[in-house]
């Protein structure tokens, strides 16, 4: 199983090594410019910004061919992810592949610790 992911925080490669698979940096393969990609299960892992995957990933999602019988994306989100699966499956449409479910969204725990000036 190939896994392309696109991560910014690291919440998307954390999901990415949970699924065992290959790991691939869709920012390294867009370096490359080698967008055919065979194997029987290929997974696309990303963070939403705005609801949206990132430019980047979307113009991967554009060049990229695959050949295989199972293809997958996973969302991962803080807050909302309203529909953004949905959309991504119109936007694959054109391109002749779709995802086989468009649901996978994957709400990681985060938190931020704040810290103000210590005493003394």
């Amino acid at each position: 199983m190939k896994i392309f992911y696109f991560t910014g925080k690291g919440n998307s490669l954390a999901v990415a090594k949970r699924l065992n698979g290959e790991l691939v940096s869709i920012p390294q393969v867009m370096k490359e410019k080698n967008f055919i990609f065979e194997d029987e299960a290929i997974g696309i892992i990303f963070p939403l910004y705005c609801l949206n995957p990132p430019k980047m990933v979307r113009e991967f999602l554009s060049k990229a061919k695959f050949q295989t019988e199972y293809l997958f994306a996973v969302a991962t989100y803080g807050n909302l992810a309203g529909a953004s699966m949905q959309e991504l499956q119109k936007s694959v449409k054109p391109y002749g592949y779709q995802f086989k479910t468009d649901a996978n969204r994957y709400r990681p725990f985060r938190y931020m610790r704040a810290t103000y000036g210590a005493a003394g």
